[in-house]
């Protein structure tokens, strides 16, 4: 089946939050941060000491505040990263070709024509109503499922050539 999809930023950040939560363990520390945040914010009321003002309390639960400010530089960085690659990268704007078959994913664009057998695809899904594909060096193809003519007959077929699919239904 061929089809053609022009991705915009908003795709490709999408891609990028996608890539960062798949990052073991980074939902974890995102909990563990809205925890600390929140005994931040109480903590006048746990450690408050009759001799010590509110301001003093919270200045000296400060460090609670590390973990937070590391994870909201990652994402304001990944943010960044990945605008700025957005911008240089001009393969990554212009509208592509995907041909998906039996024989693999053949994908054309002006200057680009690659093809990648079903042996070289880790792993596939569905999420939020979009296609990622990832191969065994972690690069992903990705395109919205309503971009695609027949959804059901790419679903069928990347259930049946890729061993580990999340998301999609086995026939």
């Amino acid at each position: 089946m061929k089809f053609h999809y022009t991705h915009t930023f908003a795709d490709y950040r999408m891609l990028g939050k996608r890539v960062l939560f798949r990052i073991r363990g980074i939902k974890i520390l995102l909990f563990f941060s809205a925890c600390l945040i929140l005994c931040f914010l109480f903590s006048p009321f746990m450690w408050f000491q009759a001799d010590q003002s509110i301001g003093a309390t919270y200045l000296s639960s400060m460090t609670l505040l590390i973990l937070p400010a590391l994870m909201a530089l990652l994402f304001i960085s990944s943010y960044f990263a990945t605008k700025k690659r957005w911008n240089i990268a001009t393969e990554l704007r212009c509208e592509k070709t995907y041909d998906i078959s039996d024989s693999g994913i053949h994908v054309t664009a002006s200057g680009i024509d690659g093809r990648l057998g079903w042996q070289y695809i880790a792993e596939a899904e569905l999420w939020r109503g979009w296609v990622v594909i990832i191969t065994n060096q972690k690069l992903y193809y990705f395109f919205p499922l309503s971009a695609v003519p027949e959804p059901d007959k790419l679903i069928s077929l990347l259930v049946a050539k890729i061993g580990k699919t999340k998301g999609m239904k086995r026939a």
